[in-house]
């Protein structure tokens, strides 16, 4: 579910369940860090493949 921390506000909630839960840090900053990751590629890919104005 942290790999889905980049979702608007729904993804805020899973970070702060995380960790009141008590996830341990390396799986918490690996997961959140693939979630974003991918999630800035994506914009970059979608940004790369619009066309000018």
């Amino acid at each position: 579910m942290l790999a889905l921390a980049w979702v608007p506000v729904v993804g805020d909630v899973f970070v702060l369940a995380a960790g009141l839960v008590g996830v341990r840090w390396g799986p918490f900053v690996g997961f959140v860090t693939v979630g974003k990751g991918l999630r800035y590629l994506l914009v970059a890919l979608s940004a790369a493949a619009a066309p000018s104005l």
